[in-house]
């Protein structure tokens, strides 16, 4: 029997983890598990992968509901749509990014298959739990995605729309997201064709899979929540200059963009709004 004064294993400290009612798993398991073991444990770890392996689908379910509770449950739509449109172009440029990892493409395909099948559900039926399961899982891995490989040009352009006008993060990612992959598209062949599998939308070429993403887009509504902003046109050159001087995003893009190809992509987006 173990003294009550010795140190709990790591094994002790992942229960103990799981059995927490309220919390982000993953900054749990920073703060408890990985952070005071030290590398001498790291044999404990390999023990907690065992154990992930025998019961993941008990894991899955409590990460399920920390998600959950963190307060998706009951949130209007136009956020929803705005928040999930948003993890959707994480996986997305994760995905295609020029510094993608291998963890990262897989991580990223993982996330488009549950946000794929849930994203227009959950817009459509707020109460739909399984839906929002989906949601929080994908935009979960999506998060994990883009941090073992990067954002993109979709990002690049965002920030400066977002910052001198106020809008939602996610409407802008939403509605640039069809525009920037049909500049992408002749890069990315191969990466759609996973992607469009992955979000089960069939075998579709490079126009057509920037086509869903649009038609999601207004199906969501987020076209609708872009209308209501008011861009003057003498806006878009500096946005397109701040937005392709932002190299951490317009670099790992798969294909280049120009001042002026930002230009065109603002005024195609935001005139079609």
């Amino acid at each position: 029997m173990r003294s009550p004064h010795s140190t709990p294993s790591t094994w002790d400290r992942l229960e103990a983890l799981e059995s927490s009612e309220r919390a982000c798993p993953l900054a749990l398991l920073f703060r408890q598990v990985l952070q005071p073991i030290g590398l001498d444990a790291f044999g404990e770890l390999l023990q907690i992968f065992q154990g992930l392996m025998r019961d993941g689908s008990r894991l899955l379910a409590h990460l399920k509901g920390e998600l959950r509770s963190n307060g998706t449950d009951g949130l209007p739509a136009q956020v929803t749509a705005s928040a999930g449109m948003d993890a959707l172009v994480h996986a997305i440029e994760a995905f295609i990014a020029r510094v993608a990892t291998p963890l990262a493409r897989g991580l990223a395909l993982e996330a488009a298959r549950h946000i794929g099948r849930s994203l227009e559900v959950v817009c459509c039926e707020s109460g739909n739990t399984a839906a929002r399961d989906d949601m929080a899982i994908g935009s979960h891995l999506a998060g994990m995605a883009f941090a073992n490989s990067s954002c993109c040009a979709v990002h690049a352009l965002a920030l400066p729309l977002g910052g001198r006008f106020h809008i939602p993060h996610g409407v802008i990612t939403g509605c640039f997201a069809g525009e920037m992959m049909r500049h992408n598209s002749p890069a990315c062949a191969e990466d759609f064709a996973a992607l469009t599998a992955a979000l089960g939308w069939g075998a579709v070429d490079g126009a057509a899979f920037a086509g869903r993403l649009d038609a999601v887009a207004d199906a969501t509504g987020l076209r609708a929540q872009l209308r209501r902003f008011v861009v003057p046109g003498d806006a878009i050159a500096t946005m397109a200059r701040d937005a392709v001087a932002i190299r951490r995003l317009i670099d790992p893009n798969p294909r280049e963009v120009t001042e002026a190809d930002a230009t065109r992509i603002y005024r195609a987006v935001l005139e079609a709004a």
